[in-house]
């Protein structure tokens, strides 16, 4: 077991990411809209950057309808991680319309029965070798425990236990030497401006860190940021891409996990 001087994690990861790069950026995206399908896809493709979309098998919208464009996704190198097959937030949360089926109310074995079986559901969508590939996970709403209370207890042991990597929130980049793997950091862009969003991701990579953007609907669907904001921040890592690593969460996860 490594242990870092306090000055390390105040300090950049200097040589640490691969061929002289500065810091690292994922960009991920919740809950298998049609918009990012739509949308963010085609941009992503033209200036061939490779993103990581979590998705919630047969509950995603249009899941069904867009399963072969999720599965060709996948081969062409883009990540599909897991969130779960039903998305279980807090019973606080009023989009939920199924009653009971809210973290509080749940048990673990439900959660870890909803990650299961959206790990199947994956791996059946998958041709080999994207089926029996690493993938990452992501809590929905960011939010990682089931139960209330007294019975109140942290998923992140069951999810540490089947990914090398999952994405929380925080509103933070990730320190490589110090970061958990299992409750990584990440920045939402929903409703963001593109100057927003890329000032974290400047100070994220001035400072040596890896930093997550989560992005949910791309002009249209749920908590959507705007096509021209979506396209200003791609458009400013792909410009900067000689010293900003842009990558899936699972390959840097890698990275991070096998160096530091």
């Amino acid at each position: 077991m490594l242990l870092f001087a306090a000055s390390a994690a105040a300090e950049p990861a200097q040589g640490f990411w691969p061929k002289g790069m500065r810091g690292a950026v994922s960009l991920s995206f919740d809950d298998g809209m049609p918009s990012q399908l739509d949308r963010a896809v085609p941009l992503l493709d033209e200036l061939a950057l490779k993103a990581t979309f979590y998705v919630n098998p047969v509950y995603s919208l249009g899941w069904l309808k867009n399963k072969e464009r999720w599965r060709q996704l996948a081969i062409s190198g883009h990540e599909i991680g897991n969130h779960t097959d039903k998305h279980p937030c807090s019973c606080h949360h009023s989009y939920r319309s199924d009653g009971d089926y809210c973290l509080e109310r749940l048990q673990m074995e439900e959660i870890v029965r909803g990650i299961e079986d959206a790990e199947k559901a994956i791996r059946s969508l998958l041709p080999a070798p994207q089926a029996n590939a690493p993938r990452s996970f992501a809590y929905p709403c960011y939010q990682s425990h089931v139960g209330a209370g007294a019975l109140r207890r942290s998923y992140v042991p069951e999810v540490a236990r089947r990914y090398a990597a999952a994405r929380a929130g925080s509103d933070k980049a990730n320190e490589p030497l110090t970061v958990d793997m299992a409750y990584l950091y990440s920045f939402p862009a929903d409703f963001q401006s593109a100057e927003t969003v890329i000032r974290h991701i400047d100070e994220a990579v001035a400072k040596g860190h890896w930093a997550i953007i989560v992005f949910h609907g791309i002009g249209a669907d749920w908590n959507r940021i705007e096509v021209r904001e979506f396209e200003k921040i791609v458009r400013h890592l792909a410009a900067n891409r000689d010293y900003i690593w842009i990558d899936t969460v699972i390959k840097i996860a890698e990275y991070i996990t096998d160096h530091r």
